[in-house]
């Protein structure tokens, strides 16, 4: 009886070591898998940072080019409307000079000549 005992006892013990070497097995499987998990949430995190910087990066050029194209855009403007400002105050002086001739004719046609018109004319217009 006492061998049954005893092998029982060395069954019981044999269990227990397994058990115990099973626990620290696995301790050791949970430390590496904390710590591969733990590496993965750090380059989780240089990653989203990396993202971050890139769309920071493009969204400044983005609107560094926005605001070039702005500036063009302001500045062709403002050259058309210069250019249409200088054409409609070329072609207001045309007319009056059409105006002031044909106004001349009228009031001095028996008088004066063509010659004398266009002088008087020009006279008004250079004082204009």
């Amino acid at each position: 009886m006492s061998g049954g005992l005893e092998q029982r006892h060395e069954k019981i013990q044999g269990a227990i070591d397994e058990a115990l070497s099973a626990r620290d097995e696995a301790q050791e499987l949970l430390a590496r898998q904390e710590a591969a998990l733990e590496a993965a949430r750090g380059e989780a995190r240089e990653m989203l940072e990396h993202a971050r910087q890139h769309a920071d990066g493009l969204r400044k050029e983005i609107l560094e080019e926005a605001r070039a194209q702005q500036g063009q855009m302001l500045d062709d403007a403002r050259r058309e409307i210069g250019h249409e400002r200088d054409r409609l105050r070329e072609e207001i002086r045309r007319d009056a000079v059409d105006l002031a001739l044909a106004a001349c004719e009228r009031l001095i046609r028996a008088r004066l000549d063509a010659e004398e018109n266009r002088r008087l004319v020009r006279e008004f217009v250079s004082d204009i």
